[in-house]
């Protein structure tokens, strides 16, 4: 009998480092795909983590960098131009598997934080009617509020937020003031990696944030904008959307607002 139970806790034991094991590439390799927009990179994360959904210790994890490679498929998908019509059941899977995360554990404030920010996306590619809508964003702010409680601090939690202040309409609670002040927060942070096989991005994501924020306001501040995106690709110099989408939108509009300036100068009224 000891026999039999030391070789199945060792058997345990190995599955669960091979969980692990798979889990640390897994995450280095949805990052790498997310910011370099590896479409193909972010398919093969998910394919990866199939096999340990179910997996006691870090099946949460699993479902975790399984739904972010899903979330950040979207994303970059819709930032690269290509066909969006099948988006709507990428980012239903994402939350499926932000769900199934949480469900898991339901202390795990980054599984309800990416629920909330998956959802705000979900809304805007899904064709829906206005009843559902009304009701995934009621889900999306209980779910950031469910983070926020557990952990107020966590950058990632902070980010989705801002997001979602930023985007709804202030009727429905948005705030752009607050939102930039939450994002500056989070960027104000310095960046340190951790030995975590959880989540530990946030802070180049809000300085992106911020730049698109201060490019897309009504009156765009450019230099302020491509000051942050700057700041982001320190942290990240090979992020394709800030380096070869974002950046060169900032520059063509500062650029426009040059030649606007030039021609109100040589044309005085």
């Amino acid at each position: 009998m000891t026999i039999v139970g030391v070789g199945f806790a060792s058997s345990a034991e190995a599955r669960a480092t091979d969980c692990e094991s798979t889990i640390e590439r897994a995450k280095a390799e949805a990052m790498k795909g997310d910011y370099r927009s590896d479409l193909k990179l972010l398919d093969s994360v998910v394919e990866q983590l199939k096999p340990w959904l179910d997996t006691e210790d870090c099946g949460y994890l699993a479902n975790y960098w399984s739904g972010f490679a899903l979330w950040r498929k979207a994303i970059n998908t819709a930032n690269l131009d290509r066909e969006t019509g099948h988006l709507e059941q990428v980012l239903r899977k994402a939350i499926d598997n932000f769900e199934a995360s949480v469900e898991k554990r339901p202390d795990f404030a980054d599984g309800h934080a990416a629920i909330a920010g998956t959802t705000g996306w979900l809304q805007g590619f899904a064709q829906i009617e206005t009843n559902e809508r009304t009701t995934l964003a009621m889900n999306a702010w209980k779910h950031i509020g469910i983070a926020s409680q557990l952990q107020p601090e966590n950058p990632r939690v902070l980010w989705v937020k801002a997001g979602m202040l930023l985007s709804a309409p202030p009727q429905y609670g948005g705030d752009r003031t607050q939102a930039l002040k939450i994002f500056e927060t989070v960027a104000d942070r310095s960046k340190k990696p951790l030995s975590s096989l959880g989540p530990d991005w946030g802070v180049p994501e809000a300085l992106m944030s911020l730049s698109w924020a201060h490019l897309n306001a009504d009156a765009p501040n450019t230099a302020t904008a491509e000051q942050y995106a700057l700041r982001a690709l320190e942290l990240q110099p090979h992020w394709y959307y800030v380096r070869e989408i974002l950046l060169p939108q900032i520059r063509d509009k500062a650029s426009s607002q040059s030649e606007t300036e030039s021609g109100k100068a040589s044309n005085p009224t």
